[in-house]
């Protein structure tokens, strides 16, 4: 029992480490490919995560299940559409990855590929490109964060390229634009709240409901107000948003935006008809 469990921890730190060569030699002698760690984690979520593209078209290629999911429900697309391996993204769609699955927070991997990252440390990849795995996660006030605190510029532009693609690619493969976490947040609200303008018009041509709201009342002009900037704001009012919709507890975009979000964007919101 023990060797068995030492054979498939082994296997899974060689699929992490992006060790081709170990993993094929494990296969060959008739590992589990499925086998996961105490939190669920399988080896492609870890060759997913980690950015190993040829692994994760061995393991698929082996029969590896692509919606076997961790305790908390993460799967491996959500992992790579988070940290923006677009061709693992496409890897995993193709072998049917399902792009709706949620977590037990009730995240897709389509808000995954929306969460803002920042990269804080980076290291030569097995291409000669930077590794883009120790960054922080800067959404809902969560950071997670790894490493140095030494940023990288151009890997943050490489980041959001790639995080794009992966958001033009599952909702090409049917991702709900509409989802909500069990708290009611959108991939549109989260996107708004960082600004990200291009994110927002390609969630909104896709079908995003502007108006939509999470459990508390908040709408992604809201969001955007507070945090997102002016021309967040704007992009959202073209839109169709309400610029008079109130939370639960009366709050409107205008007055979030007074509290925080700049001169600007209390003018765009008081010349599209905020009540002052």
């Amino acid at each position: 029992m023990f060797r068995f469990l030492f054979k498939n921890r082994a296997f899974l730190d060689d699929v992490k480490k992006g060790d081709l060569a170990a993993v094929k030699l494990a296969l060959e002698k008739g590992i589990d490919l499925n086998a996961q760690r105490k939190d669920g984690t399988t080896a492609l979520m870890e060759a997913s995560c980690a950015g190993h593209t040829e692994v994760v078209k061995v393991l698929i290629e082996a029969g590896a299940g692509v919606n076997l999911a961790r305790k908390d429900g993460g799967t491996a697309l959500m992992g790579a559409s988070e940290l923006g391996f677009f061709e693992i993204v496409q890897l995993l769609i193709a072998a049917k990855a399902d792009v709706n699955a949620k977590t037990e927070k009730g995240e897709t991997s389509l808000m995954n590929a929306v969460i803002q990252l920042k990269v804080v440390q980076t290291t030569p990849g097995q291409d000669g490109q930077p590794d883009l795995l120790l960054l922080q996660r800067q959404t809902q006030g969560k950071q997670q964060v790894a490493g140095q605190d030494r940023t990288s510029e151009m890997v943050d532009a490489l980041l959001a390229n790639r995080r794009f693609k992966c958001i033009q690619a599952l909702l090409a493969a049917g991702a709900d634009v509409n989802a909500q976490t069990n708290g009611g947040t959108t991939a549109l609200m989260v996107a708004a709240q960082d600004g990200q303008l291009e994110i927002m018009k390609t969630l909104l041509a896709a079908g995003a409901k502007v108006n939509a709201r999470n459990e508390r009342g908040v709408t992604a002009l809201m969001a955007a107000a507070v945090r997102g900037g002016a021309e967040a704001t704007r992009v959202l009012i073209e839109a169709g948003a309400d610029v008079e919709a109130r939370t639960q507890d009366g709050e409107t975009a205008l007055r979030q935006a007074a509290l925080g979000g700049g001169p600007q964007t209390v003018k765009i919101l008081i010349e599209a008809g905020a009540d002052v």
